[in-house]
């Protein structure tokens, strides 16, 4: 099925527009520009609530390190948790951390776990 419209329009009926869009540039808004700085800040509260939720799961062994990484090319995250445990993360621990940590941040995530002793 196919639908068609049409508008009339007298000629010099449409005022064109003071500004030209493409004559706006970035640099005349500095206020929506945001430096490396301020993404960073942002992206570390929300990694840290995802190394968060992975302490939770993983309590009483406590996360030692968090490791994020982004690809350009991939679309998800990479995170390496590294855990204070004698033994290592089994697969079905590793799936329930990696859902939990994708539902916290709302992202893909491709977790990869390490183990160190519990008691260095």
């Amino acid at each position: 099925m196919l639908e068609l419209e049409q508008v009339l329009v007298k000629a010099d009926t449409i005022k064109s527009p003071q500004t030209s869009f493409a004559k706006t540039s970035w640099r005349h808004l500095p206020h929506l520009r945001e430096t490396l700085t301020t993404l960073r800040g942002k992206t570390m509260g929300v990694i840290k609530e995802g190394c968060n939720e992975a302490a939770v799961f993983l309590a009483p062994w406590p996360v030692r390190d968090c490791i994020i990484s982004f690809s350009g090319t991939a679309g998800s995250a990479y995170l390496h948790l590294i855990v204070g445990r004698d033994f290592i993360i089994n697969d079905q621990e590793q799936r329930w951390l990696a859902l939990a940590i994708e539902k916290k941040l709302n992202h893909p995530v491709t977790l990869k776990t390490s183990t160190v002793p519990a008691h260095p």
